[in-house]
């Protein structure tokens, strides 16, 4: 394990104070979750917040898990994000600094994650904030809005099913006479489905971006029709 590991009063007091939770999170194969060091909250490590950062996989979504606190709080850990889908007020994420992989008493593997922030956004005053991208504003053409939803990493996921959905569109959707608002209708619907994927990954970034991205992926649609 990494010195930060070792000299991290939350895996201390893991493995000091909360030792019987910290076996049985190990037993089941749970993915734990440490804030680095200089997150931390000063007050004294709670039951209550040990248990916030001690994942079980999702019996119904793969990549998703549900914490062990009482707030039973969902997550969905995707690449290098942790982020928060059900179970506050508002969407966040926190980053995932490294990973590290441990064995339990039966060989098992389980593991290990240092995060930039806890797993709770009261206990910080900026969630993904000081390392990710400064909010920029499109052009006017239809391939700057493009190019401007394709240089944010939170959006590139959407935005290549978007293109699936398109080409989809334009091969197999008949546009009939009369029926034109029905054909509006479905490109609305891809259009929303796609903002909501770029809305629940972009966070607290997306607090102020939202209506750009929204008239972004309008023009995308119009820009690859």
């Amino acid at each position: 394990m990494t010195d930060e590991i070792e000299y991290n009063p939350f895996f201390k007091a893991l493995q000091e104070d909360f030792s019987v939770v910290y076996e049985k999170a190990q037993s089941e194969c749970c993915t734990i979750c440490i804030p680095q060091t200089t997150s931390l909250p000063k007050s004294k490590v709670s039951l209550d917040f040990v248990e916030m950062h001690i994942l079980s996989p999702s019996p119904y979504f793969r990549g998703q898990y549900v914490n062990w606190n009482k707030s039973r709080a969902e997550f969905e850990i995707d690449e290098d994000l942790i982020t928060a889908i059900k179970g506050f007020q508002k969407p966040f994420s926190v980053r995932i600094l490294s990973e590290e992989l441990a064995y339990n008493k039966k060989y098992e593997p389980f593991k290990i994650l240092i995060l930039d922030h806890p797993l709770d956004p009261s206990l910080t005053s900026s969630l993904v904030s000081d390392t990710t991208e400064s909010v920029s504003q499109p052009g006017k053409s239809s391939l700057e809005y493009c190019q401007f939803l394709q240089s944010k990493r939170h959006a590139q996921k959407a935005l290549a099913q978007l293109d699936k959905e398109i080409v989809a569109f334009n091969k197999n959707y008949v546009i009939v006479e009369g029926y034109l608002d029905q054909t509006a209708s479905r490109l609305e619907t891809i259009c929303k489905q796609s903002l909501q994927v770029i809305a629940i990954r972009a966070h607290m970034i997306m607090m102020q971006i939202t209506n750009t991205s929204s008239s972004c992926c309008f023009v995308m649609v119009e820009h690859k029709k």
